[in-house]
């Protein structure tokens, strides 16, 4: 049985059937998951929804970028301390960099990185702080 993390991820993928499958394995892992396709959106659900602890974040998005999206969320003092982690295609160094200086928890590149490992990575940080 599934220890229940008492925990919801937003995961923010423009890609559905990734999303789907992302949110699937977060749930798996005893979290509640709720999904955005754009940021513009996650933004908006951040103000709607009860809580949310933490951000799954691909940087490819519809409407603004990921990188303007973690910008957006730090200036507001709602969700300036906000867990996010950036799981994204590019190995782009300065990419990466710029989102390490805003506070991010961790930067993944999804070829480097199976799936499974990004989920116990998660959880075992929200285990961690609790």
């Amino acid at each position: 049985m599934v220890q229940e993390l008492n925990k919801t991820i937003m995961v923010v993928e423009d890609e559905e059937n990734i999303a789907s499958i992302i949110k699937s394995s977060l749930e798996a892992a005893g979290f509640k998951v709720v999904t955005a396709l754009m940021s513009d959106q996650a933004y908006q659900y951040l103000n709607d929804v009860d809580h949310v602890d933490g951000v799954w974040l691909d940087h490819y998005l519809l409407g603004l970028s990921g990188l303007d999206f973690v910008k957006k969320i730090r200036a507001d003092k709602d969700w300036q301390h906000l867990p996010i982690f950036v799981i994204s295609n590019s190995e782009d160094e300065e990419m990466k960099k710029e989102y390490l200086q805003l506070s991010i928890v961790k930067y993944y590149t999804k070829a480097d990185n199976e799936l499974g490992l990004i989920v116990k990575e998660v959880a075992k940080y929200f285990k961690d702080v609790k």
